[in-house]
C-alpha cells in the first residue's frame, strides 16, 4: 500500500503487521523528505509515526476523538486522515499548517499551537459525550514536557474523577524543546527505570488507573495496548516512552537542535542556509551574560523556549544558578518574577509572546509585571532599572489573530502597562535597530513612562514601566502592533 493512496483511516483497517511497518517507514520518509526541504518540526512527529499508525487502525477516527497537545507531532496523523499530498508533493507543501486544524480535515478538533490544554480539551469532549448518551472514545495525547504546564496537572486532576470513557496518553521522550526542568520528571524517570513499577507515581496519586509501556515505537506491541484499551469505562493513562527523531539518527543524537529547525541537508544535517551575521538573539544573550557576569542578583527566566533567545546550552552552563528554566509555565515565570524583583533581585523575564498569549501568561503579565509591579515602584521598592524585561513577539497567523484580538479587548488600564517602546525601533516605519546597536540601545532605555506614554505607544515593543529597562522586537513589530491598537 502507497502513502498516496491512503485517504481515511478506513484504508489502515484491513492492512497486515508487515503493510502497517511499511506505511509507517514511507510516513517517516515523507516527514524527513518535506521538513528537510521546507522547515518544521523533526523530532515530536518523527517519535510518534507508530503511535499514531497504531492510534488510527485501532480507534475509528473521527468518532472516536484524538486530541493533541501541541500538535506539532501531528504530521503523520495528517498522512492518514487524507492529507499525505501535502507531504509528498513539494507544490502541496503549504496546503496544511503544522499543527492541527479543523478547517482542514474532520479528524483534526482544535486549532492547536501551545501545550499543556489537551487533557482539559479532551476533558470536555469526554463530558459532552457523557451528557449526550454517547460512547466514543477520547484520546488525549500530551509529551512529558507538556506536563510541565499547570493546565495539565488540572486536566489530570479532573480526568480523575471521572466514571468514564478518557485514554490519556503521556509521550515521555525524556525532553521538552531542551531538557526538560522540575521535580515532576524524577518522579517519570524512576518510572522509566522501574518499568512503571515505582511509588512515585503521580498518576496514580491522582487515582488514575495507569499503564506503562516501555517501547512506544514498537507497532505491534502498541497495537496491543490499544486494543486492550478501547472502549474502557474509566480514565486510565498510558504512559509510553518513545525516542524523539526516531528513524533520523541525526535527529536521535541531537534532540534539541532538530525539535524544529529550518530546511536542512538530509545527508549532513546541516542548515542549507547559513547565516554568519550576528542575530537579535545573540546580541540579547551576549548583553545578558555581562549582566550577570557583573552582578550575583540578576537571573535571567524562560518558559521552555530557550533558544529562541540565545541561550544556547553553552550559554546555560555558563549562567548556572542565574539562568531559570521553569519548563512550560509561563504564569509561574511571571508571578516569580515578580516577586524576585521585590526582594531585590533584577530579573529578565524572557518569554515568546505568542507562548504567552496563548496561555494564561498574558493575564499574569498584565497584573504581575503591571499592577502589582507598579506598586511596588511607586513605593520605592524597586526602581526603573532593578529589573529587565524582554519580549519577544511572534508572527504565527494563529497566535496573530490571538494576539491582536487581546490587544484590542484590553482596557486602557491594562495598556498604560502594555505600552510600545522607541528605543529600539528608529523613526522609520517598519525599521529595526540594527543587531550591532541592540546592546547599546537597551544600556539607555531609562525614561519614564509618564514622560514618553504617548510617542511610545506609537511605535515598538510591549513594554512594562515598572520593570521598564528594556524591551526588544523583531523587524516589522510595530506596524502589527500599530494595527492591532487601531
Amino acid at each position: 500500500m502507497d502513502l498516496i493512496n491512503i485517504k481515511s483511516p478506513v484504508d489502515l483497517k484491513g492492512l497486515s503487521l508487515a503493510e502497517l511497518t511499511d506505511l509507517t517507514a514511507q510516513a517517516r520518509q515523507a516527514l524527513m523528505t518535506k521538513v528537510s526541504e521546507h522547515g518544521g518540526h523533526v523530532g515530536p512527529p518523527m517519535g510518534v509515526a507508530e503511535m499514531i499508525m497504531a492510534l488510527h487502525y485501532v480507534f475509528n477516527s473521527p468518532v472516536d476523538k484524538i486530541v493533541y497537545d501541541v500538535s506539532h507531532q501531528s504530521y503523520v496523523h495528517k498522512m492518514v486522515t487524507g492529507r499525505a499530498l501535502a507531504f509528498l508533493d513539494h507544490d502541496h507543501y503549504d496546503d496544511v499548517t503544522g499543527y492541527t486544524d479543523p478547517t482542514e480535515s474532520e479528524h483534526d478538533f482544535f486549532n492547536i499551537g501551545h501545550t499543556s490544554t489537551s487533557i482539559s480539551l479532551a476533558s470536555g469532549l469526554a463530558t459532552a459525550r457523557d451528557l449526550k448518551g454517547d460512547s466514543e472514545n477520547i484520546i488525549a495525547i500530551i509529551g512529558d514536557g507538556s506536563l510541565s504546564g499547570g493546565e495539565a496537572f488540572e486536566g489530570l486532576d479532573y480526568a480523575a474523577t471521572l466514571d468514564s470513557n478518557m485514554i490519556i496518553i503521556v509521550n515521555d521522550n525524556d525532553q521538552s524543546i531542551a531538557e526538560n526542568h522540575g521535580g515532576l520528571y524524577r518522579g517519570l524517570r524512576e518510572l522509566r527505570e522501574s518499568n512503571g513499577e515505582s511509588s512515585n507515581n503521580i498518576f496514580k496519586a491522582l487515582g488514575l488507573d495507569y499503564r506503562f509501556v516501555a517501547d512506544g515505537n514498537d507497532l505491534e506491541i502498541l497495537i496491543d495496548v490499544f486494543k486492550d484499551v478501547k472502549d474502557i469505562d474509566h480514565p486510565i493513562v498510558l504512559h509510553i516512552v518513545t525516542q524523539k527523531g526516531k528513524g533520523y539518527a541525526i535527529a536521535e543524537q541531537n534532540k534539541e537542535a532538530f525539535h524544529w529547525t529550518m530546511p536542512f541537508n538530509l545527508v549532513t544535517g546541516k542548515p542549507k542556509h547559513v547565516d554568519n551575521g550576528p542575530s537579535y538573539a545573540g546580541a540579547i544573550a551576549d548583553y545578558l551574560m555581562e549582566q550577570i557576569k557583573a552582578d550575583p542578583t540578576v537571573v535571567t527566566i524562560i518558559a521552555g523556549t530557550p533558544v529562541g533567545f540565545g541561550f544556547v546550552p553553552d550559554w546555560r552552563k555558563a549562567a548556572g544558578k542565574q539562568y531559570i528554566d521553569v519548563g512550560i509555565a509561563e504564569e509561574h515565570a511571571v508571578a516569580m518574577s515578580s516577586s524576585i524583583a521585590k526582594n531585590g533581585g533584577s530579573i529578565t523575564q524572557d518569554a515568546l509572546a505568542e507562548l504567552v498569549d496563548q496561555s494564561h501568561g498574558y493575564p499574569y503579565f498584565i497584573q504581575q509585571f503591571g499592577r502589582d509591579a507598579w506598586d511596588c515602584a511607586s513605593a520605592g521598592n524597586i526602581t526603573q532599572d532593578d529589573v529587565r524585561v524582554g519580549v519577544t513577539l511572534g508572527w504565527e497567523e494563529l497566535n496573530r489573530g490571538f494576539y491582536m484580538t487581546r490587544w484590542n479587548r484590553a482596557t486602557e488600564s491594562e495598556k498604560h502597562y502594555l505600552v510600545a517602546v522607541a528605543d529600539l525601533m528608529s523613526e522609520e516605519e517598519g525599521d529595526s535597530v540594527p543587531v550591532s546597536e541592540v546592546s547599546s540601545r537597551m544600556k539607555s532605555i531609562t525614561t519614564s513612562l509618564s514622560a514618553r506614554r504617548a510617542s511610545l505607544i506609537e511605535k515598538g515593543v510591549l513594554y512594562s514601566p515598572a520593570y521598564g529597562r528594556i524591551a526588544f522586537t523583531v523587524p516589522g513589530m510595530d506596524r502589527f502592533i500599530k494595527r492591532s491598537a487601531q
